[in-house]
């Protein structure tokens, strides 16, 4: 029994223990892009619903009515952009003390348009740039980006977001403190498209800032320290499969202690080969 394990059974775990490990990173890794999809396909319902408010209905810009989130999100509601869900942050769920509202409008059965007004009892995951007219490149001046982005100067911490600039088309920024995404200073900047904003909308519910919110993208003043696997991760992706795999083979019967040492040699560098190939085809 034993003999059969070592030739079958063990060759076959030192096969599956780096594909498993690789397999449960990319999985993270893809749940992470999905994230990120689903975040840019939101903002890009919105800045289309903005696109065809004020360019294809032939409705004129008028900035004076934009004077607060509230204004913002009831012109979206005049082109029927009533999913609530749209405007919301993950991060900011996990902080909701009530169900957040799942509309922000609807047509009553006369066919007026009604405000739902809970939707301000929550933030909202945008900041938004009211501009003095929309006669500006399309492609270069942000309409919406994730809320405080554009503070990025002054983060303590790593950081992520995304930008819907007028045109519809989405981008996704990262850095970290004193090594910010150059496209960021080409959109913030005091020479930037955004420089001639006349005011960014954003919504907090009174005593937002007080609740303990996650990082991104809300708060980066909160201080936390990076866990042994936010240090270590990677050399434990790297190294954990290969070790795992020696110790194992070494807890075998074998006819001598240099012999298992051996065994155990071997199979790390087996298995720790098979984690860096397989991490190189996968990244």
């Amino acid at each position: 029994m034993l003999l059969r394990f070592q030739r079958f059974v063990l060759p076959l775990l030192l096969l599956t223990l780096p594909l498993l490990i690789v397999s449960v990173s990319s999985a993270t890794t893809v749940r992470k892009k999905a994230q990120q999809a689903q975040i840019a396909s939101n903002m890009r319902q919105v800045a289309l619903a903005f696109h065809i408010r004020y360019t294809s209905s032939g409705v004129d810009y008028t900035p004076d009515k934009l004077q607060d989130m509230e204004a913002f999100l009831y012109e979206l509601a005049q082109v029927e952009l009533f999913d609530a869900v749209l405007f919301h942050c993950y991060p900011d769920e996990l902080n909701f003390k009530a169900r957040a509202p799942e509309i922000t409008a609807y047509r009553s059965d006369a066919g007026k348009l009604v405000f739902e007004s809970e939707i301000l009892n929550y933030p909202i995951a945008y900041s938004v740039a009211v501009y003095p007219d929309l006669n500006q490149p399309a492609s270069m001046t942000p309409l919406l980006w994730t809320r405080g982005l554009h503070h990025y100067a002054s983060f303590d911490r790593p950081y992520a977001g995304h930008i819907a600039f007028l045109d519809g088309h989405i981008i996704h920024v990262e850095g970290t403190p004193g090594s910010p995404d150059p496209e960021l200073s080409d959109y913030f900047g005091p020479n930037s498209e955004f420089s001639k904003a006349i005011r960014i909308l954003e919504h907090e519910p009174e005593g937002w800032s007080e609740e303990p919110l996650a990082p991104l993208p809300i708060r980066y003043d909160a201080e936390f320290s990076p866990s042994f696997v936010d240090k270590y991760g990677f050399l434990l992706f790297i190294f954990g499969p290969g070790l795992i795999a020696g110790v194992l083979v070494m807890a075998l019967p074998k006819p001598s202690k240099w012999q298992r040492i051996r065994s155990g040699l071997i199979a790390f560098a087996l298995v720790f080969t098979a984690t860096l190939v397989l991490s190189a085809m996968t990244c």
